[in-house]
């Protein structure tokens, strides 16, 4: 799964928020296997309670989720805790459309099933990652 722009995702601190386990498990594995530190939260308000206690570059969430879903993360990140950092929305269903999750605040929607491979390729499509001033200071060194 090595790709030179996953050299992106180096050192990132990834929250992975899914109500079940075996998913937040492959997801978290795909990030690591790319140097990316994870942590694991059972749903929203886990994730909100990490979130206020630790430092996240990235949240990969799932959006349907007893005990706190990700539209109650997304809404609480950036209405209580004023928090930007970018949030990758994973569901199979939803009332929402992408452009609304994405008014939201939603950095990018992907639809289940999907492949690991596909998730990281949007993580690394996103500004806030691939704009971050340690990666593009390491692309004048290569220049």
């Amino acid at each position: 799964m090595r790709n030179q722009n996953f050299e992106l995702l180096q050192d990132l601190s990834i929250l992975v928020v899914d109500d079940e386990p075996e998913i937040r498990e492959i997801i978290a594995e795909a990030f690591e296997m790319l140097g990316c530190q994870t942590a694991l939260a059972a749903n929203g308000k886990e994730a909100i309670a990490y979130v206020m206690n630790n430092t996240v570059d990235l949240i990969v969430s799932d959006i349907r989720m007893p005990g706190g879903d990700g539209l109650f993360l997304l809404k609480y990140l950036r209405t209580v805790l004023f928090l930007k950092v970018p949030l990758i929305l994973v569901t199979g269903y939803t009332d929402l459309s992408v452009d609304q999750l994405k008014e939201m605040g939603a950095a990018a929607v992907i639809n289940k099933p999907f492949s690991a491979q596909r998730l990281i390729e949007v993580a690394c499509s996103l500004p806030e990652i691939c704009n971050r001033p340690r990666y593009k200071q390491a692309m004048k060194s290569e220049a």
